[in-house]
C-alpha cells in the first residue's frame, strides 16, 4: 500500500462512447497522486483496441482484461486486488467527475478521519441534458 495514493477502479463493458470522457475525468483529476486501473469485463476484444490507444501514453495506468465476463461487482474487487492505493475509488465507464472530486474527498476523509465515504450525483441523459439527483 503506497500512503495517500488513490486506486481508480473502472470496470468496463461495451461503454465505448462514454469511456473517453470518464478516462479524462478520473486522469486529469488535481489531486495527482493516483493509479488507474481499469478492469476489461467483456470476452469481445474488439473494444480492448481502444481502450488502449486511448491510455498508451499515460502513466501510472494498468489495463487487467478478464477472462470472461464477471460483472461490475466482480470486477471491482478484482481492481482492488490490483491496486497499491491506501485509498480506493471506483467509477463506471459511462460517469465522469468534476476536476476536483477526488482531492475535496480525500481532504474531507483526512480531516474528518474516517474511513470511507461516497458522494451524490447528477443524472444526465444520452443529450448531455440534466434530468436528476441523487
Amino acid at each position: 500500500m503506497i500512503n495517500d495514493l488513490v486506486s481508480i477502479i473502472i470496470p468496463y463493458y461495451k461503454k465505448n462512447c462514454f469511456f473517453l470522457d470518464c478516462f479524462k475525468s478520473a486522469y486529469f483529476q488535481s489531486y495527482k497522486k493516483k493509479e488507474i486501473i481499469i478492469i476489461y469485463d467483456d470476452e469481445n476484444l474488439e473494444e480492448l483496441k481502444y481502450i488502449k490507444k486511448i491510455t498508451s501514453k499515460k502513466r501510472n495506468v494498468k489495463i487487467v482484461v478478464n477472462k470472461k465476463n464477471y460483472g461490475a461487482g466482480q470486477s471491482r474487487n478484482i481492481g482492488i486486488k490490483s491496486s497499491k492505493g491506501e485509498f480506493i475509488a471506483f467509477i463506471d465507464a459511462d460517469d465522469f467527475w468534476y476536476k476536483n472530486k477526488l482531492k475535496d474527498q480525500i481532504s474531507f476523509m483526512k480531516l474528518n478521519n474516517v474511513d470511507i465515504s461516497y458522494t451524490s450525483y447528477k443524472i444526465i441523459n444520452e443529450k448531455n441534458k440534466y434530468v436528476g439527483f441523487r
